[in-house]
């Protein structure tokens, strides 16, 4: 299924009255191309590293809805969006639905390698999964990567580091917004929470991308001023600390204004 990408429709409809058709892809596909003995459909709530895209709820909705209908489970990829990175705990929770299964990792254990499967019990004692050792792995339960784990969902049970989280983030994405203004190589603006992202075309109209030698150069330009993001190509993706403070978001908006100012002059964009 192609992805509910807004900003470039893989439909070529308006967000306004598309009703969200690219989400019936998935039942084209499951139709069309498989035996109709689906096992499961995997997701991200929110795609983080194909360029913080934020799904409409209705094509979260949509799939939900198929998966009830055909037996599959749905799995929500909550590597890089869970554990507050979006402004709640999990992406899935502003969305409204309930995925099937949860996988985490990354920001669970600050840094240190960590995954986990959450999911109802029926589901985990279900086989083959629920047999004796067939959910075992030579890397599972790891007391260091445990103790971090906890440590980390003990930082965030209050809900002060979401609650800071999400004010700064939508300080940030306002900020996005007027350098959209200013800037003509930004064609888009996006985000939710800690995950934001702003995607750099030639032209607005066309939406052309950006050449990926100008991405790394504004990386390089953003390092330089030390500020440290990721992308590379077309798309700059902005993730800060969970505990940021509104000065040092907004002084790392101010150098990404001059960073984009730079590339903008020198290759007369």
């Amino acid at each position: 299924s192609p992805n509910a990408n807004c900003y470039r429709c893989p439909v070529g409809l308006h967000r306004e009255d598309c009703e969200v058709a690219c989400a019936r892809f998935v039942d084209r596909v499951y139709e069309q191309s498989t035996e109709r003995q689906l096992a499961a459909v995997i997701v991200e709530p929110v795609q983080g590293v194909g360029g913080a895209i934020v799904h409409p709820p209705e094509f979260l909705s949509h799939l939900r809805e198929f998966c009830d209908r055909t037996g599959a489970l749905l799995i929500f990829d909550e590597i890089l969006t869970g554990v507050g990175r979006t402004g709640t705990m999990w992406a899935f929770e502003q969305s409204g639905v309930v995925p099937d299964v949860v996988l985490a990792g990354k920001g669970l254990a600050c840094g240190y390698p960590i995954s986990v499967i959450a999911s109802r019990r029926e589901i985990l004692d279900s086989l083959p999964f629920g047999q004796p050792g067939a959910g075992a792995s030579t890397f599972a339960s790891g007391n260091l990567a445990c103790a971090l784990g906890a440590a980390t969902l003990a930082l965030l049970e209050d809900g002060t580091i979401l609650q800071d989280s999400r004010r700064v983030g939508a300080t940030m994405l306002t900020a996005l917004r007027e350098l959209q203004d200013r800037h003509p190589i930004v064609g888009d603006v996006r985000g939710q929470g800690m995950l934001l992202a702003i995607e750099l075309v030639q032209d607005r109209a066309s939406k052309q991308p950006i050449d990926r030698a100008i991405g790394r150069e504004l990386l390089v330009a953003l390092a330089r001023r030390g500020v440290l993001t990721a992308g590379g190509g077309h798309i700059l993706r902005i993730t800060p600390p969970l505990v940021i403070g509104e000065t040092l978001a907004s002084r790392g908006i101010e150098l990404l204004d001059d960073a984009l100012s730079q590339i903008e002059r020198e290759h007369g964009l």
